[in-house]
């Protein structure tokens, strides 16, 4: 009657020795791995800061746009009521004479 160790398979150094650097094979792709992945969310993060600089960058510049579009307009009606208040003073001060 066979054992649990026999059915096992022998424990060489041999095998062991293989088993071992197939773990160190593993574990040093694993580090590549992570290293690349670390590499890789640097990237991500550096353009996520980037993105959210130009969207606050355009964002003002939007604001400072609408703000000096209200501007000329307020100005522009001014002139306007300006002028119009000129042309009804010159209309009332022109006498119509029938005669």
């Amino acid at each position: 009657m066979k054992t649990k160790s026999a059915k096992r398979g022998s424990r060489s150094k041999a095998a062991l020795h293989r088993k071992a650097s197939r773990l160190n094979t593993k574990a040093v792709a694993t580090e590549k791995l992570m290293e690349a992945a670390r590499k890789y969310w640097q990237t991500l993060k550096i353009e996520q800061k980037q993105a959210r600089k130009a969207f606050k960058q355009a964002k003002k510049a939007a604001r400072q746009a609408r703000q000096e579009a209200s501007i000329a307009l307020k100005l522009l009606k001014k002139r306007a009521r300006a002028a119009l208040k000129k042309a009804r003073a010159r209309t009332s001060n022109i006498k119509v004479g029938f005669g």
